[in-house]
């Protein structure tokens, strides 16, 4: 069932009022759709930033149609297995940031009372609530937002996860920032970058081939997908160890302990 009273809204944490197609803060009187269940909460009050979140998301919706598919890969088991090992309690409530279509999302909402799931994409939340539901998952809500302005009040979350996005953020110490806020004080963030570190192209995240198919539709979607993939305006910026032990000193959180493989660093820091 889809639980729509943990949001707030993005823009001043103001309460929501809810009818059947959108949602309206109470407080600055802002107003956001809802998209098939789906709530809107992409931030476009500046309009030269917001024109620029709605590019970004427009190209991610074409790459949703492939992504988590046998096209992409999907993700390995045990990147799913290591961003949820942290969690220790049934009744515990989790948030994952930039979910996508929902490959760390909906193994979580197996382990934890309830899941939301939240992206920049329409595309991706729409595929991740097909997926869930498919997967028969009832307790696990998307939404779309900027990381930078979460719909959720301070301290929501028990558990917190964010896959392979904090290296392509404008702003990854405002992303951090963030989601330290959404947290709960004792709680644990977890958290898939990509490192600077080079390696074969065959095994590098950031440089991966989607992969071809010969049916007419699949090699359409494929085409389609590359061709966002080249225009994405999301630069990937490739982390040194240093350099995220004092990212993650200057916005509140302690206790940074991590795993390597290759160019990827999978990392668990608590809110103390």
């Amino acid at each position: 069932m889809i639980n729509y009273q943990n949001y707030v809204c993005p823009n001043c944490h103001g309460n929501l009022a809810l009818n059947s197609i959108s949602f309206k803060c109470q407080n600055c009187k802002n107003s956001y759709p809802i998209d098939k269940t789906i709530p809107d909460f992409l931030l476009v009050n500046n309009q030269e930033k917001g024109e620029i979140l709605r590019n970004r998301a427009s190209q991610f919706d074409e790459l949703s149609k492939i992504y988590g598919s046998s096209l992409w890969g999907g993700s390995p088991w045990v990147v799913v297995w290591l961003l949820t090992r942290k969690i220790r309690n049934r009744n515990w409530i989790g948030l994952d940031i930039s979910c996508g279509a929902g490959q760390v999302t909906r193994p979580m909402a197996k382990k934890i009372s309830y899941v939301h799931g939240v992206d920049i994409s329409m595309g991706m939340v729409q595929k991740a609530a097909e997926l869930s539901k498919k997967d028969s998952i009832d307790n696990i809500a998307f939404a779309r937002c900027d990381v930078e302005n979460l719909p959720f009040t301070d301290s929501s979350f028990d558990f917190v996860t964010c896959s392979g996005a904090l290296h392509a953020y404008p702003d990854a110490e405002k992303a951090l920032k963030e989601m330290w806020r959404v947290l709960k004080t004792n709680s644990i963030l977890a958290i898939m970058a990509l490192l600077e570190q080079k390696v074969p192209n065959i095994i590098d995240p950031a440089k991966r081939e989607l992969k071809k198919s010969s049916t007419k539709d699949d090699a359409e979607k494929f085409n389609n997908a590359s061709n966002s993939m080249k225009n994405v305006d999301a630069k990937l910026h490739r982390f040194t160890l240093e350099e995220l032990k004092d990212l993650i000193n200057k916005t509140g959180f302690n206790d940074f302990k991590y795993i390597k493989f290759g160019p990827v660093i999978i990392f668990n820091i608590k809110k103390l």
